[in-house]
């Protein structure tokens, strides 16, 4: 398994809107058309991007390189609450997406609302996914099924150590 398939399902998980609301305090609007005119977090194209005070806060090109598939909604949820990213420090960026989410996790409520996501989610009942929190990309030694929330925690320093593997990811 390469970097960037070993943490596609991290993504997706942490793309989940009751998560992005949790975290953020507002709204999350699913929208092929690209309608941003309120404030929030939207999806659309394949893409997310905040909206707030008038502006469209996009990751792309600046602070995630173009064409990439990572991390993109949790860089709209910080662009949204006032973060700021180092223009095209790439991987600078993405640790520093990873601490964010490692600090979130410290509420109980949300670590608990992750791991339900995780343990209710297709990569377990239609993959059975193993993930490796000892090395990002051996063999998996944890069922996503059963990841608790010191193994996730685990798993999310590795990625944070490896930020530099994840700068290219594509879908």
């Amino acid at each position: 398994m390469d970097f960037c398939d070993s943490i596609d399902w991290l993504v997706d998980i942490l793309g989940t809107d009751v998560i992005l609301e949790y975290i953020t305090g507002t709204k999350v609007y699913i929208d092929e058309r690209g309608n941003t005119n309120q404030e929030g977090l939207y999806f659309f194209k394949g893409h997310w991007v905040a909206s707030t005070g008038g502006e469209i806060k996009n990751s792309m090109p600046d602070y995630q390189k173009s064409g990439t598939a990572h991390f993109c909604q949790s860089f709209a949820a910080m662009l949204y609450l006032g973060e700021a990213f180092e223009k095209e420090s790439f991987a600078s960026n993405i640790e520093k997406v990873i601490s964010f989410w490692i600090e979130k996790l410290k509420d109980e409520h949300l670590m608990e609302m992750i791991l339900d996501e995780i343990h209710t989610s297709h990569w377990v009942t239609e993959e059975n996914r193993l993930v490796n929190v000892d090395n990002i990309t051996g063999p998996g030694n944890v069922s996503l099924q059963d990841i608790n929330a010191d193994q996730l925690i685990r798993f999310l320093e590795h990625v944070r150590e490896n930020a530099i593997h994840f700068v290219g990811c594509r879908q």
